[in-house]
């Protein structure tokens, strides 16, 4: 029998865990649900033959999955959006937006992308220009995050 231990003591010396009440581990699974849990409850995750198991520091278990269900399993620190500030060298209009954002202070070839708040990736790309335009008519209504590189502003699409 193969044996595979997380510990998640070893996860956050790397960088993975910035504060522990604030990150969290995420199974996504094939049927489309999710599970999440504070990664400052989980003593260890175990992946055994086919099977997934989450255990609590008090050793209890807290979920199992056969590994052929599941889709993903990712580490997330969680940012409330009220703490995300406009970052100094972007500027990003009209905010909020129906067609277009316009996005001054980039440089070329910097990444770009747009996240849902959930984390979803909804658009990425490569700078081009100092100045950018975004198509974000396709987007449904709601609050979104533009991080180009290390910079991240929040906007609303109406």
């Amino acid at each position: 029998m193969k044996k595979i231990i997380f510990c998640l003591l070893l996860l956050s010396c790397m960088g993975v865990a910035a504060v522990a009440d604030e990150t969290y581990l995420r199974v996504d699974y094939l049927s489309g649900s999710e599970t999440q849990e504070a990664l400052a409850s989980i003593g260890r995750l175990e992946i055994a033959d086919d099977t997934l198991r989450l255990i609590s520091v008090t050793n209890v278990e807290l979920g199992k999955s056969y590994l052929y269900n599941v889709r993903k399993i990712t580490f997330m620190a969680v940012v409330p959006v009220s703490e995300i500030k406009q970052s100094a060298g972007l500027q990003i209009y009209p905010n909020p937006t129906m067609d277009a954002l316009y996005v001054t202070g980039t440089n070329v070839g910097e990444t770009v992308r747009v996240f849902t708040l959930n984390g979803r990736l909804v658009l990425s790309g490569t700078a081009s220009d100092t100045v950018l335009q975004l198509p974000v008519s396709g987007l449904e209504a709601g609050v979104y995050l533009l991080q180009i590189d290390t910079q991240i502003s929040k906007f609303i699409k109406r």
